[in-house]
């Protein structure tokens, strides 16, 4: 356990400075705190302001970030629901919270792929209009666009946008030319897809999912929900201009994906693709049908609309504590405690 609030708040807040919504921990050893004092009271060494204010940060039963507030912020403290940031484990539902959010990643993530796995039997273009009801195709078969199929050519954009977009080939082509990939943002060069899920990392491994993103993120443009969706992934372009739109795909985002690093183009194409699922009503998700339930989706994957500011980075999430168990020196059971930032144990 570290002992100042000082050197912990410095630790744990260089792992937030890229704006990034990060969960820290401190592993406590059993009765840590009553063999501190005997120790102390041994050597007549009282507790310094700042070591009493972490053991108050720790052993705390109210929010943490009060504590933190009240020791560095004087008499202007906040909590975690008096301004817009990450809320520590006291005010949320700490170690199931987190345990639950794991588990809705994992499954989230896992419909994604299952997602890309179905688009990749045949066209994308006609799975998602037929997910979202705008298509021929009100079943789930799709033409493979290997052969004749009707649909990639153009589609129409609804809402105020109007007109047609164009889907043909080339023109999916000529827009994946366009994305450059940033090396922070790991995403295959050839599909754009994260290096996490494509296979293209692994030895000899071949991309599976070759000509799906530049469709699924011009597909994206052309419905309000799909604007939606680009627009809370923070940008603020034109939709209409395909140049300024594939620099800003191919940038890192300011937020993890599933724990991980991606790209803009990687929010836009899990968003999206989860919409459209849920139109399908393949998953649970509730949608009020006076609204393409966007709001709700988005809320679901990424969190509230707080944490969304049109690209700028988002604040970092105070410190929170997680049940854990070690063994001391003894190989003993230690306490349940915490861990530092992206889990690793404190010492």
């Amino acid at each position: 356990m570290p002992y100042g609030l000082i050197d912990f708040a410095q630790e744990s807040g260089r792992a937030g400075r890229d704006g990034e919504a990060v969960a820290s921990f401190i592993l406590l050893e059993e009765n840590w705190y009553t063999q501190e004092s005997k120790l102390r009271s041994s050597r007549d060494q009282d507790w310094s302001v700042d070591e009493l204010k972490m053991i108050a940060f720790v052993y705390t039963e109210g929010c943490r970030r009060l504590v933190l507030g009240k020791y560095f912020d004087g008499d202007s403290p906040q909590d975690c629901k008096s301004g817009d940031m990450e809320r520590c484990d006291r005010c949320c539902s700490g170690v199931s919270d987190w345990t639950r959010s794991q588990k809705e990643m994992a499954e989230e993530r896992h419909m994604v792929q299952e997602t890309l796995h179905q688009i990749a039997i045949g066209c994308p273009v006609c799975w998602v209009t037929s997910a979202l009801g705008f298509g021929p195709n009100t079943g789930r078969v799709h033409t493979p666009w290997s052969q004749a199929c009707t649909q990639r050519e153009t589609v129409d954009r609804t809402g105020s946008t109007g007109g047609k977009l164009s889907m043909s080939e080339v023109d999916c082509d000529q827009f994946r030319a366009r994305i450059r990939y940033v090396e922070a943002a790991n995403a295959c060069h050839r599909c754009g897809i994260s290096q996490k899920l494509c296979h293209t990392r692994e030895a000899e491994g071949q991309c599976q999912w070759p000509k799906i993103a530049p469709a699924i993120l011009r597909l994206a443009t052309a419905y309000d929900a799909g604007r939606e969706i680009i627009t809370k992934a923070g940008y603020t372009g034109d939709m209409n201009d395909w140049t300024a739109y594939a620099l800003w795909l191919g940038q890192k985002h300011s937020r993890r994906l599933w724990l991980e690093l991606v790209s803009n183009s990687m929010i836009v194409i899990s968003g999206f693709l989860l919409h459209c699922q849920g139109r399908m009503n393949l998953e649970p998700w509730e949608f009020d049908p006076e609204s393409d339930g966007v709001g709700d989706l988005m809320d679901e994957i990424w969190g509230s609309d707080e944490i969304w500011s049109s690209g700028a980075v988002a604040p970092a999430r105070v410190t929170g504590v997680r049940e854990a168990h070690a063994t001391d020196r003894d190989g003993e059971p230690a306490e349940s405690g915490t861990h530092d930032a992206d889990g690793e144990f404190a010492e």
